[in-house]
């Protein structure tokens, strides 16, 4: 696949399995100690976990994908949980604070977008805290607009806002993100 424009030179997607359990333990870590308040989970409740936890919660219905840079290392992460027929909720994006501002969610998302499309599933959701004003802008400039405010999280705090993206049936090959030999072309 071809580097859409603005895509750092060296990033490139990686789709994650069992194999990958230490990156992504590492990545969840992280962006639980480094913004506890924008997820789901709490750094006390993962930390605690063996290989096999990390194994199998990379090896469930959620697909992770990975944006690494040129020597492998872990950039940032996100979540693709396919539901119903038509959807798929995205869920724990995460950029490495060091990597911000570098192409990282964009290739991201457009990643998700390819993998949406190939298991047959062209809309996408997403659930932002409502004064993470910089994801916001992100979402929306990769075509993401506002549904509804969510449920507010178990944990309390403000409620997050459900945004939605409808996808193209067909990608055209600028859309398209680098992606390594590990990715899917069925869930």
């Amino acid at each position: 696949m071809t580097a859409r424009k603005g895509h750092a030179a060296g990033l490139r997607i990686h789709v994650v399995t069992a194999d990958d359990w230490a990156s992504h333990r590492d990545l969840r870590i992280h962006m639980l100690t480094e913004s506890p308040d924008a997820f789901w989970g709490r750094v006390d409740d993962v930390r605690g976990l063996g290989e096999a936890d990390w194994r199998a919660a990379v090896s469930g219905d959620i697909l992770y994908l990975q944006a690494r840079d040129a020597s492998g290392a872990a950039l940032g992460t996100l979540g693709v949980l396919p539901d119903g027929e038509r959807d798929v909720h995205l869920i724990a994006m995460y950029v490495r604070p060091t990597a911000r501002g570098g192409g990282v969610g964009d290739l991201l998302l457009d990643a998700s977008a390819v993998l949406a499309l190939e298991i047959g599933r062209p809309r996408q959701l997403l659930e932002v805290a409502a004064d993470n004003t910089v994801a916001i802008r992100l979402y929306e400039r990769h075509g993401f607009t506002v549904l509804a405010r969510a449920a507010a999280r178990p944990e309390g705090g403000e409620e997050p806002l459900t945004m939605v993206r409808e996808l193209p049936e067909a990608l055209s090959p600028q859309d398209d993100s680098p992606q390594d030999d590990k990715a899917p072309t069925s869930p």
